[in-house]
């Protein structure tokens, strides 16, 4: 599919004998059969590799049943849900913050993500597009750009999805947890996975400091502040009138809260844009600026 994209492209896209024509866009007016979960990845994997513009799901015959999303979903009481389904979902809460993965083979396709914005964690779906059962080496690299990992090792927790067929609500099934040490950023293992199967690896976060510098402020009365992975709390310990503010390094505002009574806040730090920022907290008994540096 890469190849055929590429081909396209060249051959009229960007070729002055159909410059005329002005062609913007390449798409795929069909693809996915809606059965095997390692095809319906792989063919994800070849369309962002070979920058296919959009894509068409596409069904035949049995797979067309009304009211089944061209079949990914089975026409009864439940609307169960076939794999290719979970397949979608998790392609869809990982595309947006996607990194550059380089499969050597495109049966075994790959798709790693910085952020899965359903549990927050960095995500690497790897399948398996042949009919049987296939090992492959995985590596992954430039792990210090997520942040410091304790003792230099990530936990990994690779959830399992069947091949083909209906599926229980929970979709991708919890395998196993394991923990690996971190070399020049990097780490590599091994997988075996079934035919036509889908398996999620997620990063284990929860320990990691994601703000270069210090891991926690320091206390100032009547107000603290520390750092999460997730969220900035700020504690406000008196009542009276107080202020919190985050700008970037040209001034502008990119978050604020006002209030008046002892409270404690939880900044979500998905909401604020990556680089320095200047997170200041200002009270009646005085003020506290510190620098953070956020790296997603």
């Amino acid at each position: 599919m890469k190849k055929n994209l590429d081909s396209a492209r060249n051959k009229y896209q960007n070729s002055p004998t159909y410059a005329a024509l002005k062609i913007e866009k390449l798409i795929i007016g069909e693809a996915f059969r809606t059965e095997d979960a390692g095809l319906n990845l792989a063919n994800f994997s070849a369309f962002e590799a070979g920058l296919a513009d959009g894509a068409i799901n596409s069904c035949f015959d049995a797979d067309c049943e009304k009211r089944t999303l061209s079949g990914l979903l089975v026409d009864n009481f439940e609307k169960s849900r076939r794999s290719s389904w979970y397949v979608w979902k998790n392609y869809a809460t990982g595309v947006l913050s996607r990194v550059s993965s380089t499969p050597t083979d495109y049966n075994l396709p790959v798709l790693g993500s910085r952020m899965d914005t359903e549990t927050k964690k960095p995500m690497v779906l790897i399948g398996n597009n042949y009919s049987v059962s296939s090992t492959m080496t995985i590596n992954l690299s430039g792990l210090n750009s997520l942040g410091q990992f304790p003792g230099d090792k990530v936990s990994l927790k690779t959830y399992k999805l069947a091949n083909s067929g209906i599926n229980s609500s929970n979709g991708f099934a919890l395998e196993s947890t394991t923990e690996h040490s971190i070399l020049n950023g990097s780490v590599s293992l091994s997988k075996t996975l079934d035919a036509q199967s889908v398996v999620a690896i997620y990063l284990e976060m929860d320990g990691v400091t994601a703000v270069r510098g210090n891991t926690g402020i320091p206390e100032f009365s009547p107000a603290s502040v520390r750092i999460h992975n997730r969220y900035i709390s700020v504690s406000i310990q008196e009542d009276g009138p107080h202020s919190i503010r985050v700008t970037d390094m040209l001034g502008k505002e990119v978050l604020k809260q006002v209030g008046s009574n002892r409270i404690t806040y939880q900044l979500n730090r998905l909401m604020l844009s990556r680089g320095v920022l200047l997170l200041e907290v200002r009270t009646s008994k005085g003020v506290c600026r510190k620098k953070l540096v956020q790296l997603e």
